[in-house]
């Protein structure tokens, strides 16, 4: 028997309306991917938070003494990283937001500063630099300061302490000079000194010394600006005497007096006794140089955010001695000239340690007939 014929016209593929076409080629479309410069800016933004200059923020890895102190500067409002940022505005600026947070805006309390470091939570310690830093100096009831804690905790915690170093400095680099008259400013600078003080007193008894050039420097800048002025007007009246001035000495004395006493007993930390000798040339040849200026009628004076900060004094010295080497020439005091001779010579090289460029330098500034 034959197979039934099929008698009904032949079945037709649909063809989809024109709005199903777009929905399915708008399905089968590769999602598009980002334009290379979003990818870019993308990128950048994360590694600028994960990192700085190029090295990962990790509370394992140990830093040496200055790295936590120029990160903190460089978060700075101002780029002039020593004593104050003279250029700011009237009042200090916000505190910049340096990292991301989840954490809610709620109160903080002093006791979580002991707990942040317990866990060494840079991001929460960072919490406090920025809104509430009154407790990064206070002690606990009956106990220490947040950094002689640390201190206490020993080596593992030492970049904590190097944070709350950088912490204290950052906020004074954005102090004004009319801050420095305001009650509460007074107050805060007061507890960073003895924070800094009792620091080294711990340093020293512990015979862990490796950051107490760190916290006589920021030590230093707990002064302020006025403090260097002060002491180059008296230096300037040891310079005029000449060796009966004993300017070398008077200089020494003035950074010695920001140690406690129990740095006395610290003649033979190297990094400390460089410290206080680079500072001791900074200020004489900073002295030496603003009275120079009496007679230089287009000189300017060295800047005082350069005072102890390696060899930033001494180029800046030398510079303007090549710049105004005709007037210096002319100028009608002799003993002057010789004595910014002496330091532009005696101060010189890399090979000597700062120490034995004072001696060297007192040896002709003390010497009898200078």
């Amino acid at each position: 028997m034959d197979a039934p014929v099929n008698l009904s016209p032949p079945q037709r593929a649909r063809t989809p309306e024109p709005r199903e076409n777009e929905y399915r080629r708008s399905i089968g479309r590769p999602l598009k991917r980002l334009s290379s410069s979003a990818t870019i800016q993308r990128e950048a933004e994360m590694e600028a938070f994960l990192t700085f200059e190029g090295r990962p923020i990790s509370p394992s890895r140990e830093l040496d003494k200055d790295t936590l102190l120029d990160r903190d500067r460089s978060l700075s409002v101002s780029p002039k990283a020593i004593i104050i940022d003279t250029s700011s505005a009237t009042s200090p600026p916000k505190s910049p937001q340096t990292r991301f947070s989840s954490r809610p805006k709620v109160a903080l309390e002093q006791y979580e500063v002991f707990r942040a470091i317990d866990k060494k939570d840079l991001d929460l310690l960072g919490e406090f630099r920025d809104r509430a830093f009154h407790f990064l100096l206070e002690r606990q009831v009956g106990g220490q300061t947040p950094m002689v804690y640390a201190m206490q905790r020993g080596l593992p915690y030492q970049e904590v302490v190097l944070f709350l170093v950088g912490a204290i400095s950052q906020w004074i680099n954005r102090l004004n000079d009319s801050d420095f008259s305001r009650p509460e400013t007074v107050k805060l600078l007061k507890l960073a000194r003895a924070n800094l003080k009792f620091a080294i007193d711990e340093g020293l008894s512990k015979l862990r010394t490796g950051l107490i050039a760190s916290f006589l420097q920021t030590l230093v800048m707990c002064e302020g600006d006025r403090w260097i002025r002060d002491q180059i007007t008296t230096l300037s009246y040891a310079l005029r005497a000449g060796a009966a001035g004993k300017p070398v000495e008077v200089a020494g004395a003035a950074v010695g007096r920001f140690c406690t006493t129990s740095l006395k007993n610290a003649d033979l930390i190297a990094d400390v006794e460089d410290y206080m000798a680079n500072a001791t040339s900074d200020l004489l040849m900073m002295t030496a140089w603003s009275m120079a200026l009496a007679d230089i009628e287009e000189g300017n004076a060295i800047p005082l955010y350069y005072f102890a900060r390696d060899d930033r004094v001494y180029n800046a010295f030398v510079e303007k001695l090549d710049e105004h080497s005709d007037a210096i020439r002319a100028m009608p005091n002799p003993r002057l000239r010789r004595q910014l001779e002496a330091l532009r010579t005696k101060l010189q090289g890399r090979r000597l340690s700062a120490r034995l460029k004072v001696e060297r330098l007192k040896d002709v500034l003390e010497a009898k007939g200078m």
